[in-house]
């Protein structure tokens, strides 16, 4: 393995970030979903990107996060298989989500209203807390985006 040729040194002017402008480009920036690069990828090491490329951001972060979703056997050999909690993605969001999850589908009314309309399709209860998991991602970010208080109106479906 190689020294890199800038160590010990202090950085060059022209290899720094302007961390301003960065911070403005992940808020504002929003990823073409036509163009690879600016893509969500997933691989063994992570994602790496920037804001500044349009290809970490935001909507690049709460995509990953639903990787807490069911793992889905249509995309291997069998679909007859019980579904499972897919180990990609974050194991500490997994383990941070569950039991809200669990607390949200047993204690809340519209939680309630969530697992029966999910049990009602045939759903094993993994896969309803899982699908649980991706709902409170997308409140958390709703209530966070919006500003405004959560409203357990809008969670509940007519049939």
């Amino acid at each position: 393995m190689s020294i890199h040729p800038f160590a010990g040194l202090p950085a060059p002017q022209s290899i720094l970030v302007n961390v301003p402008e960065l911070i403005s480009a992940y808020f504002t920036l929003k990823p073409d979903l036509s163009q690879s690069a600016e893509r969500v990828s997933f691989g063994t090491s992570g994602h790496r990107g920037s804001a500044l490329k349009r290809s970490f951001n935001e909507a690049h972060i709460l995509a990953v996060t639903q990787a807490v979703c069911d793992y889905r056997n249509e995309a291997g050999i069998s679909v007859r298989r019980k579904p499972r909690i897919s180990k990609m993605g974050h194991a500490f969001l997994r383990k941070t989500l569950y039991m809200p999850a669990m607390v949200a589908v047993s204690r809340t009314s519209w939680g309630k209203a969530f697992k029966a309309r999910l049990a009602e399709n045939g759903k094993p209860p993994m896969v309803i807390i899982c699908a649980m998991m991706r709902k409170l991602v997308h409140v958390a970010t709703g209530v966070l985006k919006s500003g405004k208080m959560f409203d357990p109106a809008w969670h509940f479906y007519e049939a």
